[in-house]
Formats: structure tokens, C-alpha cells, sequence
């Protein structure tokens, strides 16, 4: 399944991410996916993001799920 998410989708996540002071790389291993991955969403290359995956982030960045997308729709 996935998800056709806004594309401010990455910027919250780089936001979360440089909050938690940690790198792609961090975030990619603490998520179980790649740092290329990671890199993608980020630069909003890639946005179509499965569910799994947007959970695996948002764990990762100790976000509940709801938060993290409720706050890229408003950003």
C-alpha cells in the first residue's frame, strides 16, 4: 500500500530528524531502510511513501505516526 503524502512530507521529516540531531544515516539504520532512501524522501525526490515505511521513520524519530503526517499537511 502506499501513500500519496504532501510533499512538505520531507521537510517535516528533515525538521524531526536535524531536532533529533542525528544524520541520515542514523535515521536510515534506527528505521531499518536505506541512507539513499532516507536522501530521496528528503529531497522530495521520492513521495510515494508506503505506510511501513512512513511508520518505520516516525518511530525512528519518536513520533507517533498521526503527528508526523497531521504536521506535513500544515507545514
Amino acid at each position: 500500500m502506499m501513500f500519496l503524502m504532501s510533499l512538505q512530507i520531507n521537510k517535516t521529516i528533515r525538521l524531526y530528524r536535524m531536532k533529533a540531531g542525528i544524520s541520515q544515516e542514523a535515521l536510515a539504520q534506527k528505521a531499518g531502510l536505506t541512507k539513499n532512501y532516507i536522501g530521496l524522501i528528503e529531497r522530495g525526490i521520492f513521495t510515494n511513501i508506503g505506510l511501513e515505511s512512513l511508520t518505520k521513520i516516525a518511530g525512528a524519530l519518536n513520533l507517533d505516526l498521526a503527528k508526523l503526517v497531521r504536521e506535513s499537511q500544515a507545514a
